[in-house]
């Protein structure tokens, strides 16, 4: 009983809370890609974009949104649900009030950059799909921070399953679900 008591005493004095409801619109981008980027861009940086739009009342967020990957012919649209927990903590006269967020959602992966081919091996011959449409699952969490009444800067780590990859590289042992990390801003509309 103590060792649960002991980090809610510690704590307490830092956290209250307060119910989140607002309206924002956000732009992200994958931190990996955007810096050194990956296998499938040759490991050359490449901008991999993320829009959305987001409704939060009492905590319960909503967001909608459409990833575009240029580079690699990579174009998502999703919905996301998820629940705000604040956290506020006094500094000097201020406080610096943050947001976790567990989020899960659904997504539907276009890829249309490669196109469709066969590939021989002396056991096997694969057909390659380069276009392809594939539904998907992610969850998340996001750390986002209000900088200003209208500024939040958001730090978003995401598993997402990707069918489209078993298509696109049927030869190699690929995973189903990958992971990525993204930083972005939120605008606040109201």
């Amino acid at each position: 009983m103590k060792r649960l008591l002991l980090p809610l005493l510690l704590f307490s004095p830092f956290i209250y809370g307060q119910k989140a409801s607002y309206f924002s619109a956000s732009l992200k981008t994958d931190i990996k890609n955007s810096i050194v980027g990956s296998a499938p861009t040759n490991n050359k940086p490449a901008l991999d974009l993320m829009a959305s739009i987001h409704c939060v009342g009492d905590n319960f967020e909503l967001g909608v949104g459409d990833e575009l990957f240029n580079q690699i012919g990579f174009n998502r649209f999703f919905v996301n649900g998820g629940y705000h927990t604040q956290w506020y903590i006094p500094i000097g006269n201020n406080d610096l009030n943050f947001s976790i967020i567990p989020y899960v959602g659904i997504s539907s992966i276009t890829r249309y950059g490669k196109p469709d081919h066969e590939i021989v091996t002396p056991n096997q011959t694969y057909f390659i799909y380069g276009r392809s449409n594939h539904l998907a699952v992610q969850g998340g969490l996001s750390f986002r921070a209000k900088l200003s009444d209208k500024i939040l800067i958001d730090f978003t780590s995401e598993a997402l399953t990707r069918q489209d990859l078993k298509y696109l590289y049927p030869t190699d042992p690929n995973k189903f679900i990958t992971i990525s990390n993204y930083l972005g801003l939120h605008y606040v509309i109201n």
